[in-house]
Order: structure tokens, then sequence, then C-alpha cells
């Protein structure tokens, strides 16, 4: 029967904010370097953790560098403000569905207009 180490299974403890830390050596044996992007699929059987195919892309794309440094500032006032990155998703995730509602009623505004009877014209 094989152990735990040689079926590649290790024992990790979650640490503060949820972080996880992959040992090493099965970092290596998939490739994964620090910086790399893994996807995280909830199973019937626990969480599958994949390396992102896109992962170089996203990494080297240069609008996403520059959105991230465009933030730089109002990342450190969230720190300096003692907000928590649970409390902050919360709220960026509450911003998202705000503008996707206002999109969708925007969308569906024109729509209606788009599909409304010609207004009666005025005979003289």
């Amino acid at each position: 029967m094989a152990t735990a180490e040689q079926s590649g299974r290790k024992l990790v403890r979650i640490q503060q904010n949820g972080r996880v830390t992959l040992p090493a050596n099965l970092r290596k044996s998939i490739g994964l370097k620090s910086g790399d992007l893994v996807t995280v699929i909830l199973t019937e059987d626990g969480l599958l953790i994949t390396p992102t195919e896109d992962a170089k892309t996203v990494q080297d794309s240069s609008w996403l560098r520059d959105l991230y440094d465009y933030f730089a500032p109002v990342r450190d006032e969230v720190v300096e403000k003692g907000y928590t990155e649970e409390e902050v998703n919360a709220d960026i995730d509450a911003a998202v569905r705000a503008v996707r509602a206002e999109r969708a009623a925007k969308d569906d505004l024109q729509e209606r207009f788009r599909n409304r009877p010609p207004f009666p014209q005025k005979v003289a």
C-alpha cells in the first residue's frame, strides 16, 4: 500500500485569510512557480487545484499590470484603514452586481425602444 508521501498527498495547514502553502515538491512536480495562477474547483471529494493554462498570458498582460498599478493607492488605503480581504471582496462583488444590473436595465430599455411600434403620424 502506498504511503501518503508516495501518493503525493500532503497535510497542510490553512493560514490566516484562508491561505494555503502548497508543498514545494508538489509544486515542482506540476511546474508551478511563484506568481502562477491555479484554478480551484469544489468537487464531491474536496478541492481540486490545477495549473491555469492562461497564467502566462494574464501575467504578461500589460493592461492588467497597468490596472493593478493604477489601484495601488486604493490598496494602500484599504490596508491603512484595516479592512479585511473579505470586506473588500464583498464590496467589490456588490459594486459589480450593481453595475451589471444597471447595464441590464439599460439594455432592456434599449431593446424595448428598438421593438416598439412606430409613433402614429399626424394627419394634417
